[in-house]
Parts: C-alpha cells; structure tokens; sequence
C-alpha cells in the first residue's frame, strides 16, 4: 500500500475515502482570552485510503465532526 502526498489532495476535487472507524471521543478546548471551555466532537480513522485507488493518505487520523456525521 503506498502513501499519497497529501498536499497533491489540496485542490478543489472532490475524492471518496475510505476507513476504518476505531472510536468517537470529544475534544475541550479552553479559549485563551476567557475561561470559556468548547467541546468539539472528534472520530478516529485508521487506514484512511483513497476509494479509486486504495492508496494510503493517513494511518490514523482524528476527524472533527458535526450533526450530519453524527445521524450515521
């Protein structure tokens, strides 16, 4: 399996992914100006690869997610 420069997927194509989901987790986040805390919803990914070709892009990757991620 080879890796893809992930700098070749910064254009304005869209590409199919796929991989596996390991688990879902939130993230806090205390703003710097007050005491505020923000809690962002995140997925692990694990053999994220390119859906055409299969090619590798990341071994493991946290995703940020929101509503429509979330009904899946």
């Amino acid at each position: 399996m080879s890796t893809v420069n992930m700098k070749k997927l910064k254009n304005l194509t869209q590409y199919n992914f796929t991989a596996t989901f390991i688990k879902a987790d939130v993230t806090v986040r205390e703003r710097k100006s007050s005491s505020l805390k923000n809690i962002y919803p995140t997925v692990l990914l694990k053999n994220v690869c390119l859906a055409d070709t299969g090619e590798l892009i990341a071994k493991y990757y946290w995703l940020g997610y929101g509503k429509s991620l979330a009904k899946l």
